[in-house]
């Protein structure tokens, strides 16, 4: 099941890197139709983009940490692929941008109709 998700993933994925080095391609996606109309980027949309962010942030610190566990000592000698992807995502986690509870406050705040600052999102 997972490996058919992944094949999935990776089949859409190979359709928008080819819009994205080919050029713009029209209608593709939500941040062209805005450009294209002229408009910003609905915060609705910037929010959950935000949220999107940070969550996907996280998971990826923890599958490197997962991978880190279990690569044995050599894994912490300078160098090794593993140990650069550690400290490289563990350095992104620790930007104010992906902090967790900061912004899941502020998505669900707007959810709320809360005012939400746009600075964060």
């Amino acid at each position: 099941m997972a490996e058919g998700a992944y094949a999935s993933q990776v089949g859409w994925l190979r359709t928008r890197l080819g819009a994205s080095w080919s050029g713009f391609s029209p209608g593709t996606d939500d941040f062209g139709n805005a450009r294209l109309a002229a408009a910003g980027v609905p915060m609705e949309l910037r929010r959950r983009i935000r949220r999107d962010q940070v969550v996907a942030t996280r998971r990826a610190a923890a599958a490197v940490d997962h991978l880190f566990e279990h690569s044995g000592g050599e894994v912490v000698r300078l160098g090794n692929p593993v140990e650069q992807a550690w400290r490289n995502i563990h350095t992104t986690q620790a930007h104010a941008l992906n902090d967790l509870d900061r912004t899941l406050v502020m998505y669900v705040a707007g959810e709320l109709a809360v005012d939400v600052h746009p600075p964060m999102v």
